[in-house]
Formats: structure tokens, C-alpha cells, sequence
């Protein structure tokens, strides 16, 4: 007899439970958007960052050609001037080497931006370290 009347008496702890499987099937199916969502971000930004660098590293590459000739020029300029003095040319060599060293960056955010893209389409972190254990090396 009991076991006949335990679904009456469950009724109220059933439905509850019901209810409860309900709401976290929900809140997983809002979670997987999210993550969807914020995986597609992630593409985005990386391809943005991207398209960006490679973009200032192009703008770079134009000025370092265009400070080199001004050095060259101010040697020259130099040599058979004299009005010109060798500041002139220092100052010139440092506009190039700064301009260098903006290019460096920008190739630099390049990798890094790739290295994002790479992990926000599904690679793995083995890549990122290897990078970065790599660019430590380098560094000492």
C-alpha cells in the first residue's frame, strides 16, 4: 500500500525537481551562449589587434626608409655644407632608431596578436609558452 500512495506524497517533491532540472538546463544553455559569444569577441579582438599591426608595421617600414635617406642625406649635407653641423645628423639618426624600434614593437604585437588568434580559434597554450619561454631566452 505504501508504495502505491509514495508517488501521491512525492507529487510536490517531484515537481520541485522538475523545476530545478528546468532552470539549469536554462542557465547552461545561457552559459553556452555567453561562451559563444565571448569566444567570437575573442576572434574579433585578435583579428582586429591583428589587422592592426600589420598595418603599422607597413607605416613603419615606410618611415625607417624615409629616415634612412634623411641620414644619408645629412651626411652629405654635412660634408658639403657648412652651415650643417653633426647634431643635426645625431638628431637624424635618432628619429631612425626610434623608428626602428616602433617597428620592432609593432612586429612584436604582430606575434602576439597571432599567438592570440591561434588560441582563440582552439590552439592550445603549448604555443603561447613556447613563444614566451623562447622571447625570455633571447632576452638574457
Amino acid at each position: 500500500m505504501a508504495s502505491l500512495t509514495a508517488p501521491i506524497f512525492a507529487h510536490g517533491r517531484l515537481k520541485a525537481e522538475l523545476r530545478k532540472a528546468q532552470t539549469e538546463q536554462e542557465e547552461a544553455r545561457i552559459a553556452f551562449r555567453q561562451a559563444i559569444l565571448d569566444a567570437g569577441q575573442e576572434v574579433n579582438d585578435a583579428l582586429a589587434s591583428e589587422q592592426y599591426a600589420r598595418k603599422a608595421i607597413e607605416l613603419n617600414e615606410q618611415q625607417v626608409e624615409k629616415l634612412t635617406r634623411v641620414v644619408e642625406n645629412s651626411k652629405l649635407r654635412m660634408k658639403y655644407d657648412e652651415d650643417f653641423n653633426y647634431l643635426q645628423v645625431l638628431l637624424a639618426r635618432q628619429s631612425l632608431l626610434e623608428a626602428r624600434l616602433d617597428l620592432l614593437s609593432n612586429r612584436f604585437m604582430l606575434l602576439e596578436s597571432s599567438i592570440q588568434l591561434y588560441k582563440a580559434l582552439g590552439g592550445g597554450n603549448r604555443c603561447y609558452r613556447l613563444f614566451f619561454q623562447g622571447s625570455r631566452r633571447l632576452r638574457e
